[in-house]
């Protein structure tokens, strides 16, 4: 529970300025909200309308940095 407090702690620090944000309750609990921060911090980080939901252009996004990751070392 500490821990994802924390990761609600984090996003907001970071992505609290932005406009499009949506403040995270920074309660501990994984529920909706806090899913949807974090598929909007992601849409952020790669230049994508953040709506917190993955559609077409989310998911090829998540696909090419998955694949960008196959060549990192294990």
């Amino acid at each position: 529970m500490k821990m994802l407090k924390n990761a609600q702690a984090y996003l907001n620090a970071m992505y609290g300025h932005r406009s499009e944000w949506i403040p995270l309750e920074e309660n501990g609990y994984t529920g909706t909200v806090t899913v949807s921060g974090v598929i909007r911090a992601f849409q952020l980080e790669n230049g994508l309308d953040p709506v917190g939901s993955v559609g077409p252009a989310t998911l090829k996004n998540v696909q090419i940095s998955t694949s960008n990751r196959e060549n990192e070392p294990r």
